[in-house]
């Protein structure tokens, strides 16, 4: 193993899994505008990610990080740059919320990881039947995971919404209805 990548290894704190989300990052202090991104793997300390425009090394960042239908926001630190536009950030704020939903996707990944490893040591000595109760029980525990968090499917989705609209439509829209949003929450359930 390169002594590069066996000091990277050494100094991060906690694993990395790869990992598909999309990311939207945005420098402070804020200017309004964001970097959209990929995230290339994830880890409880901080993330890759993949940005058409890297920023500099030692930038203080808000990142809202997208993964399935879930979001959650941090703060962080671009930490390293990995050729072109991959950068390393460690987080070095997030909410309550935001580090249990980190925690789960983490355990999910360790667990999904986990599995494929058991099936390549078998090399296929698994018997069909087997294989699919496995894919099974994973699928079944990722629902679980998805409807932890029903709270956070309709505010992406009308998140989404607002950012597919052109600004001239969102300004018209906020002329139409002045209303403000109430979004009902269950305090005992």
């Amino acid at each position: 193993m390169p002594e590069s990548l066996l000091a990277e290894q050494e100094r991060r704190r906690d694993p990395r899994f790869s990992c598909a989300g999309q990311v939207k990052l945005i420098c402070l202090p804020s200017d309004g505008k964001f970097l959209p991104g990929k995230i290339h793997d994830l880890s409880l300390g901080g993330c890759r990610l993949d940005l058409k425009v890297a920023p500099a090394s030692g930038s203080r960042t808000e990142l809202l990080v997208r993964i399935k239908e879930a979001s959650f926001r941090a703060v962080g630190v671009v930490k390293a740059h990995h050729g072109g536009s991959m950068v390393g950030i460690e987080f070095v704020q997030l909410s309550s919320g935001g580090k249990e939903f980190l925690s789960d996707v983490i355990q999910e990944l360790a667990t999904l990881k986990a599995l494929i490893r058991k099936l390549q040591a078998s090399k296929r000595s698994i018997s069909a039947e087997a294989f699919r109760e496995q894919v099974e029980a994973a699928r079944i525990q990722s629902l679980l995971f998805e409807t932890r968090f029903p709270f956070l499917e309709t505010t992406i989705a009308a998140e989404v919404a607002v950012h597919e609209e052109n600004p001239t439509q969102q300004e018209e829209k906020r002329k139409v209805d002045p209303a403000p949003r109430v979004i009902p929450v269950s305090l005992f359930g």
